[in-house]
């Protein structure tokens, strides 16, 4: 093994026999107590969350940019899931949101998707979609009768200073407490 090589993650317990007084620290100890730390590093998620609490009724393409103020991305990251949720999805028409993605200067780079995230239906409760990117699976919940679409998104790296603001593009009758969270794992 090279000295430039990773200790491969592990989620092996540090048992008490591995640390107890007058023991050796020893390759092994070091591979795994490595392993584990690998393994932390690797699990390592930011989340980021867009609510918008009470009714979205009647909202029109993009008429409440940063409803629930901007973000401003720390470090660059990878998207590794996104999804959003209702707990009332209301009659007729569709909830929607996009992002947009603007630089540290405020120049704008992009909106996350090229077709924002949706849902329409009459009436449902508590449904939730979303996007697995690193699996590259969807999921939805409580989504019977309703349509949906997940986003395509344009960007999968956002980058440190980044900025990111909510729009809503579209509200529907009755619909109520908009909720849309990023997963990010640092690059």
């Amino acid at each position: 093994m090279a000295l430039n090589d990773e200790v491969p993650a592990s989620k092996a317990k540090i048992l008490l026999g591995d640390v107890t007084q007058g023991r050796a620290v020893s390759e092994a100890l070091m591979a795994k107590i490595g392993g584990v730390l690998n393994a932390i590093n690797d699990a390592a998620y930011n989340d980021m969350s867009f609510k918008m609490n009470g009714y979205v009724a009647n909202m029109t393409n993009n008429s409440d940019n940063g409803w629930d103020g901007i973000r401003r991305i720390t470090a660059d990251v990878n998207i590794s899931e996104y999804y959003m949720s209702l707990a009332k999805t209301g009659s007729s028409s569709s909830c929607s949101i996009n992002i947009a993605v603007y630089d540290e200067t405020g120049a704008f780079v992009n909106n996350l998707f090229s077709s924002a995230i949706s849902i329409s239906g009459n009436n449902g409760d508590r449904v939730l979609i979303g996007r697995d990117v690193e699996a590259v699976t969807t999921f939805a919940v409580n989504n019977a009768g309703h349509s949906i679409n997940y986003g395509t998104l344009n960007l999968t790296t956002l980058l440190k200073g980044y900025i990111l603001q909510s729009n809503i593009g579209g509200g529907k009758n009755g619909a109520k407490n908009l909720n849309f969270n990023l997963k990010l794992k640092e690059v």
